[in-house]
């Protein structure tokens, strides 16, 4: 819970792109990137309206679309935070057949671990190198 009383969120991201995408095929997960919105178009006179100064703007665009736009070149060199959408968030959920690292700098299947509470990654899932994302709170 945060200060307030309401409940803190974990938003997962990524900094790398390449682990990134890797996910996206290899696991299908959905993930964005928070684009500062810069400027809008007037759908009636088809002119471009700069955003006022001030306050940011952002809005999610997600992997697939950068893509399609302007190609893997573009994903593969993206810097900042790439999210993982909230529905794709489930994924992180250990599984018994997951091999994982637990915080004593141990590796073994995740059943096998008497002390769950002891894991600290999942690193290899249904036979595919796994990639655990960062963790940011709000």
């Amino acid at each position: 819970m945060n200060y307030w009383g309401g409940r803190m969120s974990k938003k997962y991201y990524y900094d790398c792109p390449i682990k990134a995408l890797y996910m996206i095929k290899e696991f299908e997960i959905d993930i964005y990137k928070d684009v500062e919105i810069l400027s809008s178009m007037n759908l009636t006179t088809g002119k471009y309206i700069k955003k006022p100064g001030g306050k940011k703007v952002f809005e999610k665009v997600y992997i697939d679309e950068i893509i399609e736009n302007f190609g893997i070149r573009e994903a593969l060199t993206m810097d900042g935070k790439i999210y993982v959408a909230t529905k794709s968030q489930k994924i992180f959920k250990f599984k018994k057949s997951d091999l994982i690292k637990n915080g004593f700098g141990s590796i073994a299947f995740y059943n096998q671990i008497s002390q769950k509470n002891s894991v600290s990654e999942i690193i290899y899932r249904d036979g595919k190198q796994f990639f655990m994302p960062e963790v940011e709170n709000d």
